[in-house]
């Protein structure tokens, strides 16, 4: 008895286990979407040769894809099959047959056909196939189906030179287009974000002339153009029917876009000074960035998107690594640009290593470069933000730090003036020579040699009285070092005072005798140009200049390259003798304007009164 038991209860048993689950989909009779979770055959045909005849004929080659309607297999050669069986429930005779939506939502694969034997359908889609081809106008690969009751089998090919991403969606007809405004919604603020921070930061570019603001603007124009053709916009609205830019598109532009973030990086974080080696290494990685851009049209179409995914990631790590440099540094903006590439670098990583089937397909994965990219991009401007102030304040401090140097020197020649006259009191016989040092102590700038502010006032006074009786203008000019605070930071006053002697000594051997040299205080010196002058001629001075000022300086062991901003003005033909003050501070003020302007246009520039 107990072994007849036994056996009945073992029998059930293989009978349970025997049953296989349903190879059919059942099509609801009410609007939503099915579950296509574990209901998928695949098969791989590695010639991508196979025709649909071929592949009904050998049933068997399919394979089950468990527990998922989100097929990845890496980057491969091969082209996929799919296979899904469905049943449409029974319906009145009067009624029409229920609409329903395959969708793909993986908008980069190359081609995309659907077939339907039971209704002798094919359709086809995909990237590398002409926008005006595709069954549905949508930025995925969607195709239109209505079933009449009864079973039916549908047949899914897919080759793509992409990462092989299959996330396969069947929706009613309402439903479909229902999930297609909310993404379309949501894709239009993410480019209403990216492009408003690119407007805003374009404008800024053009007002201040600055680096950083100009690639940041680059670098989100590359990136939304990348982003464009991985949801599909790009093919959709941009170029659509331009197959041959479509095959190399998206790596095109997400190579261009790592080769802009190094460029934005290293005029934002100024690693040439701050970091000089690791600087090298971003030179270096950003020439190989170049090389794959320039080569890319002719890259194989299977191994541009390998290069892609190769080259994005180490630039991700790369600059997340001089983010982490650069806060413990204490650079201007770190913060921001630390979290900004945190913040791409993790959901760039979880989007190759989808694309390298290590990862399911899922939102991050999915959507982690429109997440990543608009969470970093918001960041960076923030980061420029902050630096725009920090030099801001930079600027008004060296100005106050100027003024008080002249008010002190101002303060000090007067002492100085008064102790000489007590002692030329007290010893006539040495007058002359007390007089000759007096003169020189006065009118001389004590660490370079040059004439100093009370001189040059005096100099460029009479140099107006002579200018205004031969009726022939003369010229001035206001010299500012580009770059000196950096270098007594890094190196010390005395080395920043070894770089003003020798800067004055070029600025000397430069200048004909009869023109004026001068130290106002600082970094700042100013030449009065003899009459006469023109416009012309007081530009050429000015370059010479700026050409001598570029030259290396060798101070001990230590090499330093610095430039400088040079204003210009011209005049002194017009006022009276009484107005002679006037007319000298005019032009003091007009020089040193067109001296910020040159700053602000970037550095290393001349800029006369009056130019734009």
């Amino acid at each position: 008895m107990k072994q007849k038991i036994w056996a009945l209860i073992a029998t059930c048993v293989c009978l349970v286990y025997s049953v296989s689950p349903s190879a059919e989909v059942q099509l609801p009779s009410v609007d939503g979407e099915v579950s296509l979770a574990g209901q998928i055959d695949y098969f791989e045909d590695n010639t991508a040769a196979m025709t649909l005849d071929q592949v009904r004929a050998e049933p068997t080659l399919f394979k089950r894809y468990p527990n998922s309607s989100d097929l990845i297999f890496g980057y491969s050669k091969s082209a996929f099959w799919l296979r899904l069986e469905l049943n449409a429930p029974a319906i009145e005779l009067t009624s029409a047959p229920r609409d329903w939506r395959l969708e793909l939502t993986y908008s980069p694969l190359s081609y995309v056909d659907v077939f339907v034997p039971e209704s002798n359908l094919k359709m086809s889609s995909g990237l590398l196939v002409p926008f005006s081809s595709r069954p549905v106008e949508h930025r995925n690969h969607v195709f239109p189906l209505a079933f009449t009751p009864g079973q039916h089998t549908v047949y899914i090919r897919v080759l793509t030179q992409s990462s092989v991403t299959m996330p396969v969606r069947l929706n009613s007809a309402k439903a479909f287009n229902d999930a297609t405004v909310q993404s379309y919604l949501v894709l239009g603020l993410y480019y209403g974000l990216l492009f408003g921070l690119a407007a805003y930061n374009l404008l800024l570019f053009l007002s201040l002339r600055s680096a950083p603001y100009g690639y940041y603007v680059a670098c989100v124009l590359a990136l939304a153009s990348g982003v464009s053709v991985m949801n599909g916009l790009g093919p959709q609205y941009l170029w659509p029917n331009a197959v041959g830019w479509n095959a190399f598109a998206l790596p095109m532009c997400i190579v261009t876009s790592d080769f802009l973030a190094i460029l934005f990086t290293r005029s934002l974080l100024q690693t040439q000074i701050v970091f000089p080696r690791f600087d090298r290494l971003l030179i270096a990685f950003s020439a190989i960035l170049l090389a794959a851009i320039a080569t890319m049209p002719w890259i194989p179409p299977y191994a541009s998107h390998p290069v892609m995914s190769a080259l994005t990631l180490p630039t991700l790590f790369l600059l997340f690594g001089l983010g982490i440099a650069s806060m413990r540094r204490g650079v201007t903006g770190a913060l921001y640009y630390l979290i900004a590439w945190s913040a791409l670098l993790i959901c760039g990583t979880f989007v190759v290593m989808r694309n390298l089937a290590w990862l399911p397909n899922n939102f991050f994965t999915q959507y982690g470069v429109q997440l990543g990219s608009a969470i970093e991009m918001v960041l960076l401007s923030f980061a420029l933000a902050q630096r725009f102030h920090e030099l801001k304040l930079e600027k008004e401090a060296a100005q106050a730090e100027a003024l008080n140097l002249a008010r002190k020197s101002e303060l000090e020649l007067e002492a100085r003036v008064n102790r000489r006259t007590a002692a030329l009191g007290e010893a006539n016989a040495r007058l002359a020579e007390s007089e000759a040092q007096l003169r020189t102590l006065a009118h001389h700038d004590g660490l370079t040699g040059l004439a100093n502010r009370l001189q040059f006032d005096a100099h460029l006074g009479a140099a107006l009285a002579r200018a205004q009786r031969m009726q022939q203008p003369l010229g001035l000019l206001v010299i500012d070092l580009d770059g000196f605070k950096n270098v007594n930071d890094l190196h010390g006053h005395a080395v920043g005072d070894a770089l003003l002697i020798e800067a004055a000594h070029r600025l000397k051997q430069a200048m004909r005798t009869e023109d004026l040299v001068a130290r106002m205080g600082g970094d700042e010196f100013v030449v009065v140009l003899e009459a006469p002058q023109t416009t012309d001629s007081i530009r050429n001075i000015a370059q010479k200049l700026l050409l001598s000022l570029e030259r290396p300086v060798h101070v001990d062991a230590i090499v330093l390259n610095i430039s400088g901003s040079i204003g210009g003005s011209i005049g002194g033909t017009i006022l009276t003798d009484s107005k002679e003050d006037a007319l000298s501070l005019s032009l003091m003020r007009q020089a040193d304007a067109a001296m910020y302007a040159a700053k602000a246009a970037g550095r290393s520039q001349v800029r006369l009164h009056g130019e734009a």
